[in-house]
């Protein structure tokens, strides 16, 4: 049988291709009589035993499409991921990473006009944990949307009753279209890691979604789109990044660093959050909407000490 190509606006045939990613399931309604699995009624019992038994935090780095980046940098590691893993492992939420890109950096899927770098769906599936009840995936480019909405469907069919939340630039930028054309749950907008800590909190306690600032969910075949989060202004106290769970040489074995490769290991940084700009090709004023906040350069020094001596790092790009 040979294997299906994407090109973006049709679909074609070419020898031989190890797997399929269709944007054609990216449909409007794929998805809008399900209501977050968390909030279905059941009984106290049934709680009981089914929180016992499925306790887990799942977060997801998805693959990344290199064909399509919009300048020389190359893939790098998800800062963002990192910052939510640290609150929830703050929180002590027990938690489980799987980075599709570090543990598949060799592996290539015919994506549209390009490919996809990473592990294949059902191999990313397969690392997550059977007791997962929640199921974080990080989401940047819209270019990439297509394969999200196909991995999302994957991971639906083994965890039919796992909340499945999204995040990052693409999904706070479109709330309704990232829910309506997904099997996913809710939407975390904006900066996440408070978000994310009272979300799953919420969903652990059968709770309603409707007091979380900063998220869409589903319910029923609406989305609501509750109000925005106030911005976190005292960043020096947000959770440190949470490396430990991301295999750092790797990503610097294969260069995947934005192209700002250095003979020491790469670890991205956020030295100020926000950008007062409001350039119309850029995400950030929806992200982080247009105020800059500096951290503490005592506190940043004393991260960048912390990576020298924990990881042997010695390149240290600053994100916005």
């Amino acid at each position: 049988m040979r294997d299906v190509v994407l090109r973006c606006d049709r679909l074609e045939y070419e020898k031989p291709l190890p797997d399929v990613v269709d944007s054609t399931t990216c449909r409007r309604g794929t998805q809008t009589d399900r209501t977050v699995p968390c909030l279905r009624a059941s009984s106290a019992t049934d709680r009981g035993s089914e929180e016992q038994e499925r306790s887990m935090i799942s977060l997801i780095r998805p693959p990344a499409a290199e064909a399509f980046r919009f300048s020389s940098a190359s893939i790098t590691l998800p800062l963002g991921l990192a910052y939510i893993a640290g609150a929830l492992r703050q929180a002590n939420f027990q938690t489980e990473v799987i980075d599709a890109i570090a543990e598949g950096p060799k592996r290539r899927t015919r994506y549209c006009k390009g490919y996809l770098v990473g592990l294949r769906f059902a191999e990313i599936v397969d690392r997550i944990p059977v007791e997962t009840d929640i199921i974080g995936i990080t989401v940047v480019f819209t270019h990439e949307w297509p394969a999200i909405v196909q991995l999302i469907d994957t991971i639906r069919e083994k965890f039919p009753t796992a909340a499945i939340v999204i995040g990052g630039e693409h999904v706070t930028s479109m709330p309704e279209f990232s829910l309506l054309t997904s099997k996913a749950d809710v939407a975390v907008l904006g900066e996440g890691e408070e978000t994310a800590v009272q979300l799953v909190g919420a969903l652990r306690a059968h709770q309603p979604l409707s007091g979380i600032a900063g998220i869409a969910y589903r319910q029923g075949d609406v989305v609501k789109v509750n109000p925005r989060r106030e911005r976190t202004m005292n960043v020096d106290a947000i959770a440190t990044p949470d490396w430990d769970r991301f295999a750092l040489t790797t990503y610097h074995k294969y260069r995947l660093e934005g192209s700002m490769y250095s003979s020491r290991i790469t670890i991205p940084m956020l030295a100020t959050r926000g950008c007062p700009y409001q350039c119309t090709y850029c995400s950030a004023p929806n992200m982080w909407l247009p105020r800059w906040i500096p951290r503490d350069p005592v506190k940043v020094v004393d991260e960048i000490e912390m990576y020298v001596k924990r990881y042997g790092a010695g390149n240290f790009p600053s994100r916005i």
